[in-house]
């Protein structure tokens, strides 16, 4: 077998127990970068509302000061999370750009939110709708059409596309059994 991070021969004395789809460097390093994940997703957790909002000006500081202003934007969709972190963005660079990506399957709601965050709110917003090499949008309708309707969860979505794609009947039995 071969490690599927660095290309390494797995043999028995390098396999990583735990996964052994990674030789053991890389299994542990991996274990590593995880453990710190979810430690530290979990003490951002634990923060105060106030805590959280120096940390997110923070990163927002950070991210103009690495990039510059005319490199940085939110990703605006509408809703109440980026409505909050457009908030803070604005508070500090009142003219950050947002960008929001109209997947043609929004609530009209959501069309006048953006409006009026444009409009009354004086917020800069961009809206595009995704587009093919050929310039043909990707609406919601063209999306089902083509890839077929998204369902469950991403692992549940990702097992189905690798049991459509399999190389080997064993690759589509683990991947049922998952599903």
């Amino acid at each position: 077998m071969i490690c599927k991070l660095c290309g390494r021969i797995i043999y028995d004395e390098i396999c990583y127990t735990k996964d052994p789809r990674f030789c053991l460097d890389c299994g542990s390093n991996r274990h590593q970068y995880f453990k710190q994940r979810r430690d530290t997703l979990s003490s951002l957790r634990e923060m105060n509302l106030e805590s959280k909002i120096v940390q997110t000006k923070y990163l927002i500081r950070e991210a103009v000061s690495e990039f510059g202003l005319d490199k940085v934007y939110i990703s605006y969709s509408g809703g109440k999370d980026s409505t909050v972190l457009s908030h803070i963005a604005k508070t500090m660079y009142p003219d950050i750009l947002h960008l929001f990506a109209n997947t043609t399957n929004e609530f009209p709601e959501t069309i006048q939110h953006i409006k009026w965050e444009r409009e009354k709110n004086g917020t800069n917003i961009i809206s595009v709708i995704p587009r093919d090499p050929s310039g043909k949008p990707w609406t919601f309708k063209r999306v089902v059409n083509y890839y077929g309707y998204p369902v469950f969860s991403k692992r549940v979505s990702n097992a189905i596309r690798t049991y459509q794609h399999a190389l080997t009947p064993k690759t589509q039995a683990n991947s049922i059994d998952y599903i």
